[in-house]
């Protein structure tokens, strides 16, 4: 790609629905989900979420972690002899046992991303040769070691040290990265999965901290209390490139009525920028909860939270 359209990005799709999917169902259904939002959410990894308007947005972020999550449960499975598109196109034998592929290794090279191959890992490690049936073995090993796999006591657990490799060597995050980068093309287009999707990240915003007698002031500054002494963010300005994106997403119409903004506004007919879900009621400043209004929707919306319409110009005549 030229370095001149640094302004473009390349998509390979490469499994963007599939992990779109399982994002949306968690932003729908975060109740069915508690235990994993809990992991990703809570703790000190969830101030980069409270940060005002990153470009790498919330969603960007919280893909990213679904994603690296997904990879990590794929390890869980009944592992197969897949062999990676390399592998197909430069002919190796398709069921060579020191060709096993795992999924992360398939996505990295659809996406083209230098990485540590599982052979290159174990090759290192100088582990022996992989023999006939030990996709059985290693399932074995981990789930419900018997006395018929005689290697269970000694078989190192493979994959997940391939895994912690990747994450530490920084590989795996850019993946994930770059995979999160798509999924947001995919979704920032959908007003009613960002509802959804910062509905569920207020839970976290309001539960984050709780303000006693003493405890006016949160020392990150990113907080203010409520009048329940739960936790809200402070209201910044809204950057103009925020504004242009989500201007660009509605095609200058109000994401509620419909009417169009244009270029020739009036003070009544003006094009206003609202957190889709309130900071009051824990919403992020964050360019997925920021939708455009003309000024009678947004006068008439105030700070309640409203499901967006779900109005969207054709992308041609009907």
């Amino acid at each position: 790609m030229p370095k001149d359209f640094k302004d473009l990005i390349e998509l390979q799709h490469y499994d963007t629905y599939h992990y779109a999917r399982i994002i949306d169902a968690m932003a729908r259904e975060p109740i069915a989900f508690m235990h994993d939002l809990s992991e990703m959410l809570s703790g000190d990894g969830f101030d980069y979420f409270c940060q005002p308007f990153q470009k790498v947005s919330a969603l960007h972020k919280f893909a990213s972690l679904v994603i690296n999550r997904t990879f990590d449960e794929d390890l869980l499975g009944l592992p197969t002899l897949s062999p990676s598109r390399t592998q197909v196109f430069e002919g190796a034998p398709l069921y060579d046992y020191e060709m096993h592929v795992l999924p992360v290794e398939n996505a990295f090279e659809a996406l083209g991303l230098p990485h540590t191959t599982f052979a290159e890992f174990r090759s290192d490690k100088e582990w022996p040769a992989l023999l006939p049936g030990f996709q059985r073995h290693l399932y074995h090993s981990r789930r419900n070691p018997c006395e018929d796999c005689p290697e269970f006591e000694s078989l190192p657990d493979e994959y997940y040290e391939y895994f912690n490799e990747l994450q530490l060597t920084g590989e795996l995050e850019e993946l994930c990265d770059r995979l999160a980068e798509e999924v947001f093309y995919v979704l920032f287009a959908n007003r009613s999965f960002l509802y959804d999707f910062n509905q569920m990240m207020a839970y976290y915003v309001t539960s984050y901290n709780t303000f006693g007698d003493n405890e006016a002031v949160d020392p990150t500054g990113m907080f203010i209390p409520r009048k329940d002494r739960m936790s809200r963010l402070r209201r910044t300005e809204i950057p103009e490139w925020v504004k242009t994106t989500v201007e660009f997403r509605e095609r200058g119409r109000c994401a509620n009525c419909q009417v169009e903004l244009g270029t020739l506004r009036t003070p009544i007919k003006r094009a206003e920028f609202d957190h889709m879900v309130p900071l009051a009621e824990g919403g992020l400043n964050d360019v997925t909860n920021i939708q455009l209004l003309c000024h009678l929707c947004n006068n008439e919306k105030r700070a309640r939270v409203l499901p967006p319409r779900l109005l969207y110009e054709r992308w041609y005549p009907a």
